[in-house]
């Protein structure tokens, strides 16, 4: 009865995901991009986000959905998180990488810049490869996304930085404050299985047996 009642329990989990997009529009949007070139200055309200090197200066974009922080997502079961970003334009050689890495502390978007940007917590760079032309480019992001919703990191978003290609190797990519095509803006689509559905399929099932 008990491989039953699993069995039951796991089907019913299946069942339940549902899949939720974020695309939050500038008064919720969270993203920004940092400058070496001027270091004391903040880009949290352009249309646009670059990371990359350009005339030996750095950029790096920062993003968070903080609708992951509504109660309703805490604990959830992550099925899939992947993360969608509109290239506005790209240089330098697709094969080369990009690094995207969890960030370990708080920012805001109207006062983050190059000098007192945060870092990314250990271990959790991923590499991908550039994109080859202009359009939708996808990243999986389901691992960070797990580990926030568990409460095994604070969600403070994520960076990307350029990885390899040196300089002239750069993307952007359409941010929150970008209104000519809100459909542009960066998305987030979860897959998942709530907590509070978890728990009364569990109720269900054991007051059945």
């Amino acid at each position: 009865m008990r491989t039953l009642t699993v069995l039951l329990f796991a089907l019913v989990l299946t069942a339940s995901a549902a899949t939720v997009t974020f695309q939050p529009d500038p008064s919720l949007g969270k993203d920004a991009h940092v400058f070496s070139l001027t270091p004391d200055s903040n880009h949290g309200d352009l249309s646009f986000c670059n990371w990359g090197t350009v005339a030996g200066y750095w950029y790096t974009t920062y993003i968070e959905f903080t609708e992951l922080n509504d109660f309703q997502y805490q604990g959830a079961t992550v099925y899939s998180a992947t993360l969608f970003l509109y290239v506005r334009a790209w240089s330098g050689d697709s094969s080369n990488q990009f690094v995207g890495a969890a960030v370990h502390s708080y920012w805001d978007e109207d006062t983050i810049t190059w000098n007192n940007r945060p870092g990314p917590i250990s271990g959790s760079g991923t590499y991908h490869n550039y994109p080859a032309a202009d359009g939708w480019m996808s990243v999986d992001i389901t691992d960070w996304v797990r580990n926030w919703l568990d409460g095994t990191w604070t969600n403070n978003g994520f960076y990307f930085r350029v990885h390899s290609g040196g300089d002239g190797q750069w993307n952007s990519v359409r941010s929150s404050d970008y209104t000519t095509d809100p459909s542009l803006r960066p998305a987030l689509v979860m897959s998942y299985s709530g907590v509070a559905v978890e728990e009364a399929t569990w109720g269900q099932i054991k007051a059945g047996i």
